[in-house]
């Protein structure tokens, strides 16, 4: 019989070509994941905050708290990912298994969709702050003190809003559903 090769990668005994290529494409996948959701978050922050700011004349603020708000929600999307990932991850190697993706379909939902409650939760209330701000400054006749302190309101509401979310975020990835 003729003297078969096996690959290397194959055997756990010896690490080949595979065993070391494989962590390193599920490294590459999750962070390219995670640096694209980050930038388009913040993106669209950026977008709506100068957008908000070209319709109420409120230039740079809304654009600043946008731009803001959005970075703290992208970063908790991203680290929720991670954190799942790294479930998934421990998981499979308990297993001894090799994991074919560094995170599932399931996993990508979820971190996305807490970034659009991120969003929600937080433009939402601050782009109403400064709008109705504006309109009780300008009937008013005062400067941006009202709009300033509606905004703050706002901003603290959000905050609040961002802590239950990721609260409840934090409980449904515990329980590893």
């Amino acid at each position: 019989m003729p003297h078969r090769r096996t690959n290397s990668g194959d055997n756990p005994d010896r690490p080949g070509f595979r065993n070391v290529l494989q962590p390193l494409a599920l490294a590459t996948q999750l962070g390219v994941t995670m640096g694209l959701m980050t930038v388009i978050t913040v993106l669209a922050g950026l977008l709506l905050g100068s957008w908000v700011d070209r319709q109420l004349g409120t230039r740079p603020l809304a654009t600043l708290l946008f731009v803001i708000l959005s970075i703290v929600a992208g970063l908790l999307g991203t680290v929720n990912l991670a954190q799942s990932t790294a479930r998934q991850l421990n998981a499979t190697a308990a297993r001894r298994v090799q994991p074919r993706v560094a995170f599932s379909a399931r996993d990508l939902g979820r971190a996305l969709l807490l970034v659009i409650e991120l969003v929600l939760v937080t433009l939402v209330p601050v782009g109403l702050g400064l709008w109705v701000g504006l309109q009780l400054d300008q009937a008013a006749g005062t400067g941006p003190v009202l709009t300033i302190a509606v905004a703050g309101l706002a901003l603290i509401c959000a905050l609040l809003g961002v802590y239950l979310v990721t609260v409840r975020a934090g409980r449904r990835a515990g329980g590893g559903s």
